[in-house]
């Protein structure tokens, strides 16, 4: 999952993508057939108070212009039809000067993109301790408070894991084998923040199959 987009004084503009490949392909939903079960909410919040709920794209200009905090939610899911990858949920913090200009800026949205070293069929191999590289994209000054947890339910239970590195927003999370069951999934949780305020709480139970 992925979002962003631009503000033009007290008028945001954000955009969200439930599926970005390592290169930032956006995936769509016309890669496959459409499900019918599908279905996804995305919500926003200005100063802790929900003024925008809809689907993938917020366009909203507010009458009260000055700073603000805002807070970006998204969950999605595909009820089964897509095993992998076909749950998630994302929330960014930013905030914004609100002020009277008519230039756009882009927002500034933590993204993590994942990665792994995996079989023909994407799968991980069962029982084995495996490296996945998470690539953080769109700090503002020095990232911190980066965590990570893995989960082999389906996200009933969370175990906290190492999350190592942090060079050019490069994490290496690491899952340990008791998370990698075969025929299960290998699901991951990862929390950052950036020095300007910024912060990106990501969540899929089932991010990566296992043979």
């Amino acid at each position: 999952m992925s979002a962003g987009g631009q503000i033009t004084g007290a008028r945001p503009q954000l955009g969200i993508q439930d599926s970005v490949n390592t290169a930032g392909r956006p995936g769509t939903y016309a890669d496959f057939n459409v499900p019918q079960r599908w279905s996804s909410t995305t919500r926003l919040y200005r100063d802790g108070v929900l003024v925008a709920d809809k689907g993938s794209t917020i366009d909203k200009t507010f009458t009260d212009a000055g700073p603000a905090s805002y807070e970006l939610t998204r969950s999605f899911t595909s009820q089964g039809v897509f095993p992998m990858g076909g749950e998630g949920t994302a929330t960014w913090k930013f905030s914004a000067d609100g002020s009277a200009s008519t230039e756009a800026t882009p927002v500034r949205l933590l993204n993590a993109t994942l990665d792994a070293s995996l079989d023909d069929l994407n799968r991980a191999r069962p029982g084995r301790l495996l490296d996945v590289t998470a690539q953080v994209t769109g700090a503002q000054g020095r990232l911190h408070g980066v965590r990570a947890w893995v989960t082999a339910d389906g996200g009933k239970t969370w175990t906290r894991t190492a999350a190592l590195g942090g060079r050019g927003g490069r994490y290496h999370v690491i899952a340990p084998p008791s998370s990698l069951v075969s025929g299960g999934f290998l699901g991951l949780r990862l929390t950052v923040q950036d020095s300007a305020g910024g912060m990106l709480d990501l969540t899929l139970p089932r991010a990566i199959p296992v043979h």
